[in-house]
């Protein structure tokens, strides 16, 4: 039976993809498995019985050690952080600490993932959105940004402006705010055909919040944005324009 639970052990232990570390509680190597010698470049011989670190992620030894006397009391530990590979590139890991029993005495079980891309992609991601709220925030048209059911989700200080709406009164809202309830009616209707792809354009009257009446112009293209579709909508106060065209004729 132990011939056959060790058998189960080695086998599971060698076919997981991530990379893994077993440690006494003295923090010797008892254990590592193909994935850690691929990824650290090491040899399985060359570190059992090591008390040493041989990726550092945490800092220092005794930040190591003292993680080490937490997980070996009960505690589960979970780390994000970034090292170096043995050549030098930069690598970022998921470092997860388990406590477990082998061969009748408490051990540790380090398991790390490289996450190198999807840190990679959540940076890529970031930078988008910075870049996209930047152009958004400082465009002196107004933009407004519906989801599928019709609610804003983002809006500019143009907008805002042009409005005279605070955003967080019309953020979540479904409401057409500048519009007559026919009009209203009719934007839904180009909600629709935006979002099944026709890039749609509206001009009307329309009121701020004050009462006041302007001419608006509204473009609306259809775009994903966290990985659903919705409309951006681009709205102008095209009332000066009009009498400058009435003034000439």
């Amino acid at each position: 039976a132990l011939r056959a639970s060790e058998e189960q052990y080695r086998a599971i232990f060698d076919a997981t993809s991530d990379a893994l570390v077993l440690r006494d509680a003295e923090f010797r190597i008892v254990d590592v498995n193909p994935a850690y010698e691929a990824a650290v470049g090491v040899k399985r011989e060359d570190v059992m019985g090591r008390r040493d670190v041989t990726v550092r992620f945490l800092g220092t030894t005794a930040d190591y050690m003292e993680l080490h006397r937490r997980v070996l009391a009960g505690a589960r530990e979970r780390v994000e952080a970034e090292g170096k590979r043995p050549d030098g590139t930069p690598v970022f890991v998921e470092l997860l600490a388990v406590p477990m029993q082998y061969r009748g005495a408490p051990h540790v079980l380090y398991i790390g993932r490289n996450i190198t891309e999807q840190r990679q992609a959540v940076d890529a991601l970031r930078a988008s959105e910075e870049q996209y709220r930047a152009i958004f925030d400082a465009t002196s048209d107004g933009l407004n940004l519906r989801d599928a059911e019709f609610r804003i989700v983002d809006a500019n200080p143009a907008f805002a402006r042009m409005t005279g709406y605070a955003l967080e009164e019309i953020i979540g809202s479904d409401r057409v705010t500048t519009l007559s309830l026919r009009d209203a009616q009719f934007a839904r209707e180009l909600h629709r055909r935006a979002l099944a792809g026709e890039a749609v354009r509206i001009e009307s009257k329309a009121m701020r919040k004050d009462g006041t009446l302007f001419d608006c112009e509204v473009h609306g293209v259809p775009m994903s944005y966290g990985g659903k579709p919705h409309v951006l909508y681009s709205g102008r106060d095209i009332t000066e324009g009009k009498l400058d065209r009435k003034s000439v004729v």
